[in-house]
């Protein structure tokens, strides 16, 4: 089994979050995916405290492992939600839309870990501070209210700004999405869209339908103007939006209008005015299946002190949400000897070229060893290695590579 900081600190057995989602992240969905081994997150969205500790008590009739709660400061009933979760001793807490520094105390007090979801540098140095457990670094490919930077971008500057774990979310899908940002620093990622196909995803079935007939440009940003920009699939609704965004209507007149869209969507699936809110990863094909049907894994590769890594399987997503041939990597490919592609996470100080070695069966046993060359050309430092940084090297297994030894060198400037 992997071990991730993220997993040993919040007991959980792989280090993959569903996203909170309003209309859709309820007790049945958590409750699933914690008693599955990840961190199921119930969305407190806009709702009461009585709709909140119902859905507690749903989750925890379906798991005793531990799940949290996403809490939208902006709510009307944020300031009674957080007393719920407090009350309840909620394992985990994750917030968005706004600072959660008045309650970190009630929190803190009652054992909760926190984990906010921010869109910058600046607010996880905050969050930081103020006795937050690790962060959630969130792009702008991610569906619902969203933030300027991409993942890609801002996961990095994160691990390199803050010294608590990072979890890395938006635009992430599949085993190469994980993969990826391991590479970034993450120890964690969170999935949103990937859900709204489970199984045991309650949200409407046209709003699953939308989903699996989206392609790379079915998502469009709306709400900049108001300075709230969320992300969701192109419709009727969302194009009529953004014409009046841009027209001579006031704020008032546009707030109501976006009013009871997700609900409309998630609970009515009115695909006419209903808003769909998805994240950009929603063109990448995916089928429905079930939070607990495992059917392909990513190997994974951690460090564990010292120059070796150990091995784990990651169950990152259902099987149909994978289509190989023969050039891309097959998760879990039988027989499958060695290494395809070789992550390496690195401090960004850590001026120095690295390489690593990959040889061996990986069923066997692989050991990696890192090597950290100077560039004499460069004067760099040979020791300001990129040790602190949790290195992950996240390997997927080759169709092509039945027999024998590969020995691969992944190596650049960091």
């Amino acid at each position: 089994m992997i071990s991730t900081p993220i997993c040993d600190m919040l007991g959980i057995r792989y280090p993959i979050f569903q996203g909170g989602m309003a209309w859709i992240s309820d007790g049945k969905l958590a409750g699933a995916v914690s008693e599955a081994g990840g961190l199921g997150i119930i969305s407190a969205m806009n709702a009461n405290a009585e709709y909140l500790r119902e859905q507690i008590k749903i989750a925890r009739e379906l798991t005793d492992k531990p799940f949290g709660v996403n809490i939208m400061l902006m709510s009307p009933f944020a300031d009674e939600v957080a007393k719920v979760v407090a009350e309840e001793k909620v394992a985990v807490v994750t917030t968005g839309a706004g600072n959660p520094s008045k309650y970190m105390k009630d929190w803190l007090a009652a054992g909760i870990k926190v984990i906010p979801v921010v869109a910058s540098v600046s607010m996880a140095r905050l969050m930081q501070r103020v006795g937050a457990c690790a962060v959630i670094a969130e792009g702008g490919e991610s569906g619902g209210h969203i933030g300027e930077t991409t993942t890609m971008a801002l996961v990095p500057q994160v691990t390199s700004a803050v010294t608590i774990p990072v979890i890395a979310a938006g635009g992430i899908g599949d085993g190469r999405g994980v993969a990826a940002a391991f590479m970034l620093g993450a120890v964690g990622v969170q999935l949103g869209t990937r859900f709204l196909v489970a199984k045991e995803c309650g949200v409407h079935q046209n709003y699953k339908n939308k989903v699996l007939k989206a392609n790379d440009i079915a998502t469009m940003s709306t709400g900049k103007r108001l300075g709230h920009p969320v992300r969701s699939i192109k419709n009727p609704y969302t194009k009529e939006y953004f014409k009046l965004e841009y027209s001579n209507i006031s704020d008032e007149e546009l707030e109501a209008y976006g009013r009871g869209s997700l609900y409309r969507a998630a609970v009515e699936g009115d695909e006419k005015t209903g808003c769909f809110l998805a994240g950009q990863i929603a063109g990448a094909g995916q089928s429905a299946g079930t939070t607990a049907d495992h059917g392909y894994f990513v190997p994974v590769l951690f460090r564990h002190g010292g120059p070796y890594f150990a091995v784990a399987v990651v169950p990152v997503c259902h099987k149909a949400l994978q289509t190989t041939d023969a050039h891309r990597v097959a998760l879990n490919a039988p027989h499958a000897l060695t290494l395809a592609l070789a992550l390496l996470g690195a401090h960004p100080a850590a001026d120095c070229r690295q390489r690593a070695a990959l040889a061996d069966d990986l069923i066997g046993g692989l050991k990696v060893a890192l090597c950290h060359l100077g560039d004499k050309i460069r004067n760099v430092n040979l020791h300001r290695a990129a040790g602190d940084t949790g290195l992950v090297l996240a390997v997927q297994a080759a169709q092509r590579l039945v027999h024998g030894c590969l020995r691969i060198v992944a190596g650049g400037y960091l």
